[in-house]
């Protein structure tokens, strides 16, 4: 956001599982322009653990998604993925 960029995007479409797991695995790089301690800012706000990414985005859906079949669809999802990244 700071930058006005993603850093994470590709230019291609790809599953939003092989996104997550190329986001966990990527090394972000600050662009040079960043002070150090925007940068510093940055790198500590980006969140790679697992079990803090799948929390993160279950709280999301929850409190955007209404009714308790879609839930479960999404805490399944959630918990395969977690299985798979771990």
């Amino acid at each position: 956001m700071v930058s006005g960029t993603n850093p994470f995007k590709k230019g291609v479409k790809i599953p939003l599982e092989q996104q997550l797991n190329e986001i966990l695995k990527a090394d972000i790089k600050m662009p040079a322009f960043f002070s150090a301690e925007l940068s510093d800012l940055c790198k500590r706000l980006i969140k790679k653990k697992v079990s803090e990414i799948i929390m993160a985005i279950y709280s999301l859906l929850c409190s955007q998604v209404r009714g308790l079949a879609v839930v479960r669809k999404v805490q399944m999802k959630l918990s395969h993925m977690h299985s798979s990244l771990a």
